[in-house]
């Protein structure tokens, strides 16, 4: 997609709308992805386009980038981002899709857990594996500040009284 739309556009000829099903015959292997990190990749590189169009000084075009893997990947890739650092390396994250997740969930020791009630913090909360914070819920502060400025408007009000019945 990326070829065909940089060629165009040096031949100074309208940028084709692609779509990645274009090229499932002649790259079979385009069967297997998923439609839609394909479909991703087309919007991705049709907002990549629109952007050098709008501010060609601020975004470049479009190009072809090197890819080198560090580990091998297992399962079904799922989806690619590409991104670029300040020093101009350019990195791929990739979200594979696998059978045996990594990371297992592991069962509690047991159902218990401690609350707190606090002042600094509304209520901790303590079990088998962290501690969790909850702030003070914002509707009680700002209800206790209404009522703050009601008894001073209050206040006020009955002095004013005082005075005009002294008058």
């Amino acid at each position: 997609m990326l070829a065909e739309k940089l060629s165009a556009y040096r031949k100074r000829e309208p940028i084709p709308q692609i779509t990645p099903a274009k090229y499932k015959e002649e790259f079979s292997f385009l069967k297997e992805v998923d439609s839609l990190a394909l479909a991703n990749v087309q919007l991705q590189l049709e907002k990549a386009f629109r952007n050098h169009l709008k501010n060609p000084q601020h975004f470049g075009l479009p190009k072809f980038k090197k890819i080198e893997l560090h580990r091998t990947l297992e399962g079904k890739i799922k989806s690619a981002t590409v991104s670029k650092t300040k020093d101009g390396r350019f990195y791929v994250s990739i979200l594979v899709e696998t059978e045996e997740p990594r990371n297992k969930v592991i069962e509690p020791k047991s159902k218990t857990c401690g609350i707190d009630l606090g002042l600094e913090h509304f209520a901790t909360i303590s079990n088998d594996f962290r501690t969790r914070k909850i702030e003070h819920p914002k509707h009680l502060r700002k209800a206790k500040k209404r009522l703050k400025n009601y008894e001073k408007a209050k206040a006020c009000q009955r002095a004013y009284l005082c005075l005009q019945r002294k008058e």
